[in-house]
């Protein structure tokens, strides 16, 4: 089943402007990006031969890509079936096309699954996001995910800037990324979303960390394309990557989410990330 690239929490709006180098670029060169909301990563993308430039969500958390269906009606795309796109709020069934060729910066991917959804959770923050680029799109490339630069580097990881960093393997679920992480004497299974505003733990991942938990009498509202639903938000004590140790860690309680992975990592908890996805490691530079 597809997985939603919006499993979010959406508190406020910001709208963040910035203007997209169109020129050519090499394979290797860096691709800017905007944020909304400060964690929300917003690439341009590039469908087939076409001259337009389009703003994605880029997000690790969903295993396949999304575009609305105005944009695909204007771009002439024309369904091949029909899938069901599963979150954490529920269900929708969505189109799906195949793209001929989808461009990120100097990289680009043949034959790319698509699925269309309106994505109105999303657009509702900013609406000049026409899509989602997911993991059939990212899986193919090493890549440096920066935060404080707010760019994507297609080169080879700079070892100065990764020095102090924790090395991860992961694994595969459909697509998505599986860390295994170790909290005192449990071991949670994660999917590193860049998607997701806070640490999100599900029915399993609630069990195995109940008594280190510190429950809010506050609930937030996790958004998703699909719907939304209201959960009890808390405190984890310590979360620690290698020397690095976050203290007080926000989390959303969705108790009554089953799901074969514990919850969700946000991406927006490190500065860098690189992303080797030939070798099967995260670079995590807290």
């Amino acid at each position: 089943m597809k997985k939603s690239a919006c499993q979010v929490l959406f508190v406020a709006i910001n709208i963040l402007f910035l203007t997209f180098n169109l020129s050519a670029q090499s394979p290797d060169a860096p691709v800017k990006f905007r944020l909304v909301q400060d964690y929300l990563i917003i690439v341009p993308v590039q469908i087939n031969d076409d001259s337009e430039t389009l703003e994605f969500l880029l997000d690790t958390g969903t295993n396949t890509s999304i575009i609305i269906p105005e944009v695909a009606a204007r771009l002439n795309l024309r369904p091949v079936d029909r899938t069901e796109i599963v979150t954490v709020t529920g269900s929708i069934i969505a189109s799906r096309s195949f793209l001929p060729r989808l461009t990120l910066g100097g990289k680009s991917s043949a034959n790319t699954e698509i699925l269309w959804s309106d994505l109105p959770e999303l657009r509702r923050l900013d609406n000049r996001v026409s899509g989602i680029l997911g993991q059939n799109f990212l899986a193919q490339f090493n890549f440096t995910l920066d935060f404080r630069e707010r760019r994507i580097n297609f080169a080879e990881m700079d070892a100065n800037q990764f020095a102090r960093a924790v090395r991860v393997p992961f694994e595969k679920d459909e697509g998505r990324i599986l860390l295994n992480l170790k909290l005192k004497q449990t071991t949670l299974k994660f999917v590193f979303d860049s998607g997701a505003a806070d640490l999100m733990l599900f029915a399993s991942g609630c069990q195995k960390l109940a008594g280190q938990i510190e429950r809010s009498e506050q609930v937030t509202q996790v958004s998703t394309n699909a719907g939304k639903s209201l959960t009890q938000t808390g405190w984890l004590d310590k979360l620690q990557f290698g020397d690095k140790v976050m203290r007080r860690v926000t989390v959303a309680l969705l108790n009554e989410v089953e799901r074969t992975e514990d919850g969700l990592l946000p991406m927006r908890l490190f500065r860098s990330v690189y992303f080797n996805n030939q070798a099967g490691y995260l670079m995590l530079n807290p």
